[in-house]
């Protein structure tokens, strides 16, 4: 039983990073957010093996934010898990995730290291989140699908998520901006943009994203 548990850890544990809004892509937000030390806005998520974990809003939550960002399915939220997406710039979390419909695709992946934990440790790691992460708490300056996924990549390898895959909730919540109604406007501008935009080529299939939120590979 022993030697069985051992052979179920050793999972690789990565971070994908989905962009909402990046500096790279938008040079105006990035002039003006990085006058605040924000490269973009984010929602991550943990994949580990062929799942992927995100903390989602609950319905209340959903429909206080209204502006595009609570369509889809009524999922109850808080933890929750979906099979994980290929390492593609165009890969999205499910569309009834709180605040899919404003990414624009995937940045990368942050590969964090490996977690001896067993499925069972990781159930009880997750139930244990869960307490915190309840979909009544879900807060976009305070507790959100980053700060999820940062304490849970703490608990699996020991590090958290690099600073700017979370500043924009921090400079939010310092300059008292409502960052939910600001992705809202976000979430319909790029919805109006892409029904705009030609398909393209397609190049940047792979990417990994370093430590300083630059991409790595292609």
């Amino acid at each position: 039983m022993g030697a069985c548990a051992s052979l179920l850890g050793g999972q690789k544990v990565a971070v994908h990073v989905y962009t909402i809004v990046d500096a790279d892509a938008d040079p105006l937000f990035g002039l003006v957010a990085s006058l605040h030390g924000v490269t973009g806005v984010y929602l991550t998520t943990v994949k580990i093996g062929r799942l992927e974990y995100v903390y989602d809003a609950g319905p209340a939550k959903r429909a206080a934010a209204g502006g595009g960002l609570a369509t889809g399915a009524r999922t109850a939220g808080g933890i929750r898990s979906y099979k994980a997406r290929r390492v593609h710039a165009t890969s999205k979390p499910p569309m009834d995730v709180h605040g899919a419909e404003g990414v624009r695709g995937l940045k990368g992946e942050l590969p964090m290291g490996t977690t001896e934990a067993t499925p069972a440790q990781l159930r009880d790691i997750l139930e244990e989140l869960r307490k915190e992460f309840t979909p009544e708490a879900y807060d976009l300056q305070a507790r959100n699908p980053n700060h999820f996924a940062d304490a849970l990549c703490r608990r699996l390898v020991g590090k958290g998520l690099p600073v700017w895959a979370n500043n924009a909730a921090g400079v939010a919540a310092r300059m008292g901006l409502d960052l939910d109604a600001s992705l809202a406007d976000l979430a319909n501008a790029t919805r109006d943009a892409t029904s705009m935009r030609p398909a393209s080529g397609g190049a940047n299939h792979k990417q990994r994203v370093g430590n300083n939120g630059g991409r790595v590979g292609a």
